[in-house]
């Protein structure tokens, strides 16, 4: 084991972690830009939303893990820099064994429910029993990801995480080579989507053995069976059962929607539904896990009891957060409908509205990114799980009410998902003002950047409204507009907001850590 887990620069750390997660980000963002109309014109718009829905079930049994994978990284990170080696391994111990026992009972359930799931979506005669076999398959790959999930944790307890996200992207790759693979040498069906699923997630599992290994965070990637004293079980249970609330809280947003849009208005309407608010993930990602992977670095810092190092480096990120956000959330609001016309078809384009829907809110949700990030790193869990459990069940409430009360359709349920995500936010920026966190700044660390950053990126999203009429045709010329536009909003949020000294300390760092990577 390593006798100094400190890491030797933070900036730096964090610069390659952040940088490695928008790659991989993008990586996935080429694959889906590839993959989906591929398969969504092979198997057609039924058969897609049923593959759609059935993951969105699929989150839904993913609560019964019992939030083990969200304990151990704590748990595993705090003792790991806290230099106590045996008691991370006997957390990674206890908690690989417990997951390992939850996720054969979901696969149990999962495979149970194939059938009646297919059902309950509609599933087209014809096509019943391979949407079935299809469903299966697409929960077996979920339990493999579950498992692939508890065996990067070692690596995710060094802070280096950067060479993960180039794995992850790697394995986008390999899922498209399979299943173009498949369609073409068997036949365009949901079956053999889900087999490349699944052969996709064995590679992954071979390899992230290898990975664990190699950290020595832990004595054995996988540990001999044991369940945990009655103290460690006690610390993973509790912990755990929080993150499985907060887990919920996610799922209750577009997973909840897609199932409840597949049983009211069919399988067809989620296919249209996703096109649009599948983009909210993606952006989502490029952003907020890019935050997200600098959480084992900021629990390190809590485990030193550097509250005040914490703060400041909250601060900046949330001044980069809010640069980001401006161009990657809003400049997609603007080419959205010509974008869908051009990549999957006209018949889509209508679907920009939920993709606007689900996109403008998403900037106070980056901007706000790091405080929920920090927070968690604390170990403040409850506090999380307090305000985004409640917003979450409202958001549900009032998706029905939109969308079948006031018989809005699927676009109640885009809407119930603009108002949970604003007033999530809110709420925690008035909890911040009432009781402090002395790690995590207050409300004016996320006004005044988000402020800026919204005022310098106004006169690129204005261009790229003005100039609609030039990128009228095909896929190619939207994207080139978009990437201008949103590279014109990005110069003038950065200026905005960090200054052109601040643009150019960003640049710096992140041209040291590509050249440290390198």
């Amino acid at each position: 084991m390593a006798s100094d887990t400190r890491p030797r620069s933070l900036s730096s750390a964090a610069t390659r972690n952040a940088l490695a997660t928008v790659a991989y980000r993008s990586s996935s963002l080429l694959v889906g830009l590839m993959l989906t109309p591929f398969v969504l014109h092979r198997i057609g718009a039924e058969l897609y939303g049923i593959v759609v829905a059935a993951s969105s079930a699929y989150e839904h049994l993913s609560l019964l893990r019992g939030g083990i994978g969200s304990a151990l990284r704590r748990f595993v990170t705090v003792h790991h820099h806290g230099g106590r080696s045996d008691e991370a391994d006997r957390f990674y111990a206890a908690g690989f064994w417990w997951s390992a026992l939850f996720r054969t009972a979901i696969l149990i359930m999962a495979l149970a429910l194939a059938a009646p799931l297919a059902h309950f979506l509609h599933a087209p005669a014809p096509h019943l029993a391979d949407s079935i076999a299809g469903i299966a398959l697409v929960f077996v790959a979920a339990v493999l990801s579950d498992t692939s999930a508890v065996l990067e944790v070692p690596v995710y307890a060094t802070g280096r995480v950067a060479f993960l996200s180039i794995f992850w992207a790697s394995l986008q790759w390999l899922r498209l080579g399979f299943t173009v693979l498949g369609f073409y040498l068997l036949m365009p069906r949901l079956a053999v989507f889900g087999g490349a699923a699944v052969a996709t997630e064995i590679t992954s599992l071979v390899v992230l053995v290898l990975f664990a290994e190699r950290a020595r965070v832990v004595r054995s990637a996988i540990p001999r069976p044991a369940l945990g004293t009655p103290a460690i079980r006690r610390e993973l249970f509790s912990y755990g059962g929080l993150a499985i609330l907060f887990q919920a809280s996610i799922v209750l947003y577009l997973s909840t929607d897609q199932i409840l849009i597949g049983r009211f208005f069919g399988p067809g309407a989620v296919a249209h539904y996703s096109m649009g608010t599948r983009w909210y993930p993606v952006i989502f990602g490029f952003i907020v896990a890019a935050i997200s992977s600098l959480t084992p670095l900021f629990t390190s810092m809590d485990a030193r009891g550097e509250s005040e190092r914490s703060r400041d480096a909250v601060r900046r990120v949330v001044a980069v957060a809010c640069v980001i956000a401006v161009p990657t959330c809003l400049a997609p609001c603007v080419v959205g409908d010509r974008f869908l016309a051009a990549w999957v078809g006209n018949e889509y384009r209508d679907s920009s509205r939920y993709l606007i829907a689900m996109l403008a809110p998403l900037v106070l949700e980056a901007a706000a990114a790091p405080l929920w990030m920090a927070l968690q790193a604390r170990g403040r869990i409850g506090l999380v799980t307090g305000i985004q459990v409640p917003v979450a069940v409202g958001n549900v409430a009032l998706s029905l009410v939109l969308g079948l009360g006031l018989h809005m359709g699927p676009l109640g349920f885009a809407l119930g998902n603009t108002a949970a995500l604003i007033v999530k936010n809110v709420i925690l920026l008035a909890w911040l003002v009432r009781w402090p966190d002395p790690g995590v700044p207050g409300p004016a660390a996320v006004a005044r950047p988000l402020a800026l950053a919204l005022l310098g990126g106004l006169p690129g999203l204005a261009a790229l409204f003005l100039a609609r009429p030039l990128y009228l045709h095909g896929l190619p010329f939207v994207m080139i507009a978009g990437a201008i536009g949103g590279a014109l909003a990005l110069a003038g949020s950065g200026v905005a907001t960090l200054g052109p000294t601040g643009v150019r300390s960003l640049i710096g760092m992140a041209r040291r850590a590509v050249g440290a990577s390198s």
